[in-house]
């Protein structure tokens, strides 16, 4: 074998995957180009001369392997990863790590045209003993109707919120900035307000936003839990994506709904002595609220645009859902929701409020190139 080898793995969502040095019948259409012994996932991560008990820490990650890993990971394909699977996550040292899955590599590079996307009830960290480059996209946002990402159940993460009673509109999830509240149905019942903001102390994930009362509108999903963490450097010349999804729209039959609250955006951490890239984005804004029903079915939400200085614009209509937060407008909070309008002579639910920004965290490095929102802490 060559001192430069490719490796297929299994890229599917919803299932694990793990790099075998020694096999190439895994599946073959989203390779990985890797350098060198060790690997990631399955406990390869360190299976050559690297010291043992290597870590990177800062003020919210703490993620520790049992060795420093010396293989160069490239994504050339698109790639998913789910986190609740051990065999996606690099093998880690007990402790505070063990909260997170750890995709670890002497250099990751995500390829330009290429995704790297992740799901599943833990925070995704990037670990290398070198450089990361982001010339493609991360992808840990919540999207409308989609897969759940990294981020922790909204019932015992996002507590303090007032839910929607009769057929208002669900409140915005928060986290770095308030959501919008839900509006008011035509009955005067009141939609959800949306819970307070959040300082969390370690890595994690956005706050969904809520389903529209009387059976209403999806909940927008929170954005995810991503930390990228480099011992020399982070380039980014693509895009890193952790905003909030859009709620969806109330329905007719049978009776008036409420439109579902945008997700809030999650939380993204930078660390890394040098972090460049004029031409990158990295943002983590808020879905927006979803069009409540009346006469007829609402229109539906909107995820957080694929730019950090546009808002997502709230499903529209006469009961039209609140535009998700971004942190270059609107305080970067979600907007709340329009109260009920109706067609015709039907009375109508509220619409959906808008998700609030998430939190980026930058360490080491002086500053954040290119475009970024909401701005880093």
């Amino acid at each position: 074998m060559s001192a430069r080898a490719t490796f297929a793995i299994l890229l599917v969502t919803g299932c694990g995957f793990q790099a075998q040095p020694t096999h190439q019948g895994l599946g073959d259409d989203a390779p990985v180009m890797v350098d060198g012994p060790g690997g990631n996932g399955g406990g390869d991560s360190g299976s050559g001369t690297g010291s043992t008990n290597f870590c990177v820490s800062d003020a919210m990650v703490t993620a520790c392997l049992p060795q420093k890993p010396t293989m160069s990971i490239t994504i050339s394909a698109p790639t998913a990863i789910d986190t609740d699977k051990p065999d996606s996550c690099a093998a880690e040292t007990t402790g505070s790590s063990g909260n997170y899955c750890i995709f670890a590599g002497a250099s990751i590079t995500i390829a330009a045209g290429q995704t790297l996307s992740a799901h599943g009830s833990r925070p995704l960290v990037l670990l290398s003993s070198t450089a990361i480059t982001v010339a493609g996209t991360i992808d840990v946002a919540g999207h409308l109707s989609g897969a759940p990402q990294p981020a922790g159940p909204a019932s015992t993460t996002c507590a303090g919120a007032t839910p929607a009673s009769s057929s208002g509109g669900g409140y915005g999830g928060s986290l770095g900035s308030l959501g919008g509240d839900g509006g008011t149905d035509s009955g005067a019942h009141l939609g959800g307000k949306a819970p307070p903001i959040v300082a969390p102390t370690t890595l994690r994930g956005g706050c969904n936003g809520e389903q529209g009362a009387n059976n209403g509108g999806s909940a927008g999903g929170g954005g995810g839990g991503l930390a990228v963490l480099a011992m020399v450097s982070i380039d980014v010349q693509g895009s890193i994506n952790a905003s909030g999804g859009g709620g969806g729209a109330g329905a007719v039959n049978p009776g008036n709904r409420g439109g579902g609250g945008g997700g809030g955006g999650g939380m993204i951490v930078i660390d890394a002595p040098v972090v460049s890239g004029v031409l990158g984005k990295i943002f983590a804004n808020g879905g927006s609220g979803g069009e409540a029903s009346g006469g007829n079915i609402g229109n539906v939400g909107n995820d957080a645009p694929l730019d950090p200085t546009v808002a997502a614009q709230g499903g529209a209509g006469g009961s039209s859902g609140g535009d998700g937060g971004v942190g270059a407008i609107n305080n970067a909070q979600g907007g709340n929701a329009a109260t009920s309008g109706g067609t015709g002579t039907s009375a109508a639910g509220g619409g959906g409020g808008g998700g609030g920004t998430g939190i980026i965290k930058l360490y080491k490095a002086a500053a954040l190139p290119g475009m970024v929102s909401p701005p880093p802490t």
